[in-house]
């Protein structure tokens, strides 16, 4: 912990050291409590700081040793509006959109992108389609989201085919010049 406080000149002593990399800002109101330290900053910043010379508003400060911020966790961000996944109470949902070439060196592809919302999600496939410029499109938002409507995730997923016999196969994929007995039963050997 460095301490500090004032000189006579206007500038502040400092007392006491630090041995992390960052560090929090405390202030000594007048009534002799200690106030601040809400954000843990680099400690070269809070050292450069404090070599000002006045006018300073408190008359002692600290600097107190602290952990590096954790870095954000990396996460999703909503391609039309930039709001992060941890933001969102909701799952978001996950769209397919075209990007065009940027150029004749580059080609077309398609990109999978996260969007917080359904409305955020026909935003994103409307500028995909028509570009940024909304006053050139060709159509309203309101008609875009009327004839590209999306899909529904709450479809359940496509179950695992089983396979057919080799009678039931034959039968389906059979020639029509192929004689094949219609009668007999699929189950059955002869």
């Amino acid at each position: 912990m460095i301490t500090y406080t004032p000189l006579p000149c206007g500038t502040y002593r400092g007392s006491g050291e630090c041995t992390t990399t960052h560090a929090r800002l405390y202030w000594q109101r007048t009534d002799g409590t200690w106030d601040g330290g809400w954000a843990a900053e680099p400690l070269e910043d809070l050292l450069a700081r404090m070599r000002h010379i006045g006018p300073y508003k408190y008359p002692a400060y600290r600097i107190v040793e602290a952990e590096k911020p954790p870095a954000p966790e990396p996460g999703r961000v909503c391609e039309n509006c930039g709001l992060p996944s941890w933001a969102v109470s909701g799952p978001g949902r996950a769209i397919k959109i075209q990007e065009e070439a940027k150029s004749r060196f580059h080609k077309a592809r398609t990109r999978t992108v996260w969007c917080h919302n359904d409305e955020c999600a026909i935003q994103s496939l409307a500028i995909s389609k028509y570009g940024l410029a909304t006053h050139k499109w060709p159509v309203t938002l309101a008609q875009f989201r009327a004839m590209n409507p999306l899909e529904d995730d709450a479809a359940p997923a496509p179950t695992k085919r089983i396979r057919a016999s080799r009678r039931a196969k034959d039968l389906v994929w059979a020639m029509p010049t192929a004689k094949i007995d219609v009668g007999s039963n699929l189950e059955s050997r002869a």
